[in-house]
């Protein structure tokens, strides 16, 4: 599986990987704060 990535990975252009890293960027923006609201011990820090 591994290998399927990184070839997928080397096909596509930088434009797609950068469209890629913005939208990991914008779930972990989104998700983090709903995993932290769920998680009453991590808000307390």
């Amino acid at each position: 599986m591994a290998g399927f990535e990184a070839t997928r990975n080397k096909n596509l252009t930088s434009v797609q990987q950068s469209t890629l890293q913005i939208l990991d960027t914008i779930l972990e923006l989104v998700i983090s704060p709903v995993i932290n609201e769920e998680s009453p011990q991590n808000a307390i820090d």
